[in-house]
């Protein structure tokens, strides 16, 4: 089953790279922007080249960030709770850094989409498949791996969508993205070990020390990321903020 699994993964984005590189090729997909003129200028052979490598490079090193995740749950360094939210605060910044890696090409988020579809469809084969499955199962509440196609499924989802949605073009999608990855998965890991005697009086599963981490953790991370893109060249915060 594991094997079916893994062929399945594999052929899914050799051929959703195949698909994506062809349609860059034949100008369905957009190159970069001409802030002067508004015009997308033509994806270059070179910019093809550099997009396929980086969604080669930065899926495997998502495959093996999960994989190292899931074995501190293996090996019991900690539970499937902490594996869940270290995976969900972790992966979506940790990605967000490769995006100047990315050629400038409109088109490029096609690709970087493609990394988040994998992982997703991988997470699927795993909460549904027969058999083992230590990925879903570290990545679920309380170690069924079923539990995998909520939270976790739902989040791979929603990353994809601000991918294609937004990309480097509004920092709308990084705001988003941090929030989402770091001020929720903090919440839960700060909230769950400082906030059982500090809980807010309209909820008994809210606490304020995770309440105070999801703003901190959210802001630094998106402040971080906003910066860091817009250093690289990706993003200009002028022009982005008006998104807001």
């Amino acid at each position: 089953a594991k094997s079916q699994r893994t062929n399945t993964v594999i052929a899914t984005f050799v051929t959703g790279l195949s698909a994506i590189a062809v349609a860059a090729k034949a100008g369905i997909l957009n190159g970069p922007l001409d802030a002067t003129t508004g015009n997308f200028g033509d994806y270059t052979d070179a910019m093809i080249l550099r997009d396929v490598g980086t969604t080669v490079l930065t899926t495997v090193l998502a495959f093996f960030a999960v994989k190292i995740i899931g074995l501190g749950y293996e090996k019991g360094i900690y539970d499937s709770k902490i594996s869940r939210k270290l995976t969900h605060t972790l992966l979506a910044p940790a990605f967000m850094l490769t995006y100047p890696i990315f050629s400038p090409a409109d088109g490029a988020r096609f690709f970087a989409g493609l990394v988040t579809f994998v992982n997703g469809v991988r997470l699927y084969l795993a909460a549904t498949s027969e058999g083992e499955s230590s990925l879903a199962r570290s990545v679920s509440r309380s170690g069924d791996k079923a539990e995998a196609l909520g939270g976790p499924f739902i989040y791979v989802c929603l990353l994809s969508v601000f991918i294609l949605a937004f990309w480097r073009s509004s920092m709308v999608g990084i705001v988003a993205a941090s929030t989402m990855a770091a001020g929720d998965g903090m919440a839960d890991l700060v909230g769950r070990r400082f906030g059982k005697n500090n809980k807010w009086w309209f909820s008994d599963s809210k606490s304020i020390a995770g309440t105070v981490a999801f703003v901190l953790s959210a802001t630094v991370a998106s402040f971080g990321l906003v910066n860091w893109l817009d250093y690289t060249g990706c993003l200009h915060i002028t022009s982005a903020t008006n998104d807001l």
